[in-house]
């Protein structure tokens, strides 16, 4: 059986999460590689794809006088392909103050004619904002596909989530219009499609659109990988890093700090109202606080080795992810591999994975809640043992791998079927 995996980088949740059940596939002696745009791993199993020159792009003329007067033409509008014309008209409506994540579903990228593509028995897509072309990809490619989907980008046009194209969808209606409209038409070609939920959450979400109501569905967790996150003794990680011993050590960890949606902010001041002077706040990732803390904090930035962030939640007696919107997080899963109790916001995939043994789930969205979550689990004791054992025995890597081999094995049935 060959897998190929497509997604537009090989880093963030997304991108970690498409790794680690390639590796586990690769260690079930499965056939599997992955294509992205952006690559920034040494993983000779992981390929880059370069944008095709005749997709979606204007070919330059060889005649200097012609270029240059299609040049002028191109800049008064004229020539344009449909991507190019869309990128302007996203340029003209996008604020320089707004930060808003809207992609595109016309890309350069012809992954349909990609040889890996076209010797696999099975294409399973992730996240591939601006990397799959949809009305040529879904055209184009008859196999079996299967779509983790890890936002709610499916179900609408350039937003990922529903709560941005809210707040933005006044400013961006012809742009999200038009891309909804784009992807409905292509995954009409799309027969043999099989849908992965990473939460019950996002499964209901799938469930309410109305064009992939006849598709298979299924939900299927994120992994983590426990041989390296692992129970690091804490003392020694906290002399390791400079943390205080004697202090009680809340971490928060995000691909951007200082993104809104991640809640540091609201983590600041939920900690400010707790009022004890022997608190550490460990924040792990790039960016910058968003407020300024009167309490200790250490800001590590962007730490990308396993082994080192499993030291850093091990410093730990508290890890907290105030998000406001996830599909299903990675970050409480190593947190929890790691032994540590954890606080959550009660955002998509946090129903199925917190329990009064390894932490707490806060009622709403607010500071206020998020500080009584913090005030109930400092009253619990919990088993760090416990707790990592129970991580191992739902979502260890080998188990989610297998679970998705059972839907390829289904997929490559029902589209051997058809084709009898």
């Amino acid at each position: 059986m060959k897998i190929v995996h497509i997604t537009t980088c090989d880093y963030g949740g997304a991108g970690l999460a498409v790794l680690r059940i390639h590796d586990s596939l690769l260690q079930l002696g499965i056939d599997s590689s992955v294509l992205v745009a952006d690559k920034r791993t040494s993983l000779s199993t992981v390929f880059q794809v370069e944008p095709t020159a005749t997709l979606n792009t204007n070919k330059k003329p060889s005649n200097k006088l012609l270029k240059v007067t299609k040049n002028i033409l191109r800049r008064r509008g004229w020539f344009l392909t449909n991507l190019e014309k869309y990128r302007k008209m996203f340029n003209s409506l996008k604020k320089a103050d707004q930060e808003v994540c809207f992609t595109f579903p016309i890309t350069s990228y012809d992954l349909a004619e990609d040889e890996l593509v076209k010797e696999a028995d099975v294409i399973h897509l992730h996240w591939v904002a601006d990397f799959v072309d949809y009305p040529t990809f879904f055209k184009k490619v008859t196999k079996p596909i299967v779509w983790t989907f890890h936002d709610e980008n499916i179900g609408l046009g350039g937003f990922h989530y529903q709560c941005a194209k809210d707040e933005y969808y006044d400013i961006y209606q012809p742009l999200e219009d038009a891309f909804c409209g784009i992807k409905r038409e292509a995954l009409a070609y799309c027969h043999n499609l099989y849908v992965v939920a990473l939460s019950n959450k996002m499964k209901a979400f799938v469930d309410g659109l109305d064009f992939l109501k006849p598709r298979k569905k299924t939900i299927i967790h994120n992994s983590v990988n426990h041989e390296r996150f692992r129970i690091i003794d804490k003392a020694y990680s906290r002399d390791l890093f400079h943390v205080p011993r004697e202090n009680l050590v809340f971490s928060f960890c995000a691909n951007e700090i200082g993104d809104e949606r991640k809640g540091l902010k609201e983590l600041i001041m939920a900690l400010e109202l707790l009022g004890d002077n022997n608190i550490t706040l460990l924040c792990i990732g790039p960016g910058e606080l968003p407020i300024d803390p009167s309490f200790h904090t250490i800001c590590i930035g962007k730490i990308d080795n396993e082994d080192v962030l499993a030291a850093l939640y091990s410093c730990s007696d508290r890890f907290v992810m105030p998000s406001f919107q996830e599909a299903f997080a990675q970050t409480p899963l190593e947190a929890m591999a790691c032994g540590v109790p954890v606080i959550v916001f009660p955002c998509s995939g946090t129903e199925e994975l917190i329990n009064d043994d390894n932490g707490v789930r806060c009622k709403d969205f607010t500071v206020e809640a998020l500080f009584l979550g913090i005030k109930e689990s400092l009253k619990r004791q919990y088993n760090n043992h416990k707790i990592r054992n129970d991580v191992m025995s739902r979502f260890a890597p080998r188990l989610i791998a297998e679970q998705y081999l059972q839907v390829y094995k289904m997929a490559i049935d029902e589209s051997d079927k058809c084709n009898e």
